[in-house]
């Protein structure tokens, strides 16, 4: 995960975290971003990355990720938490590894 922030921010990406099972201090030291504490209050992003299969993001909807983000939205899924609703989406550019 550090990886890819830094080769993010080598091509000028601002970074932000958003893991509520951690705390700002965790994050800020793992990865050296800005912990997020709602998403939704520094929405739109370009796009997310969802990186863990923990219990608060697997209650997010696709319809509610995409909402925080601008049009077409991209989204990154790690785990392939929502590979089966983003097949149906036209509009998503949906990436799972």
């Amino acid at each position: 995960t550090r990886e890819v922030i830094e080769t993010l921010r080598s091509y000028g990406v601002t970074i932000f975290g958003y893991d509520p099972l951690l705390s700002e201090e965790d994050v800020r030291h793992e990865f050296d971003v800005s912990l997020l504490t709602d998403p939704s209050f520094a929405a739109p992003f370009d796009g997310l990355i969802l990186v863990v299969p923990h219990r608060p993001f697997l209650l997010l909807s696709l319809d509610q990720l995409t909402s925080w983000m601008t049009s077409p939205p991209v989204l990154v899924d790690v785990q392939g938490i929502h590979l089966k609703q983003a097949s149906s989406s036209n509009d998503l550019i949906y990436h799972c590894l």
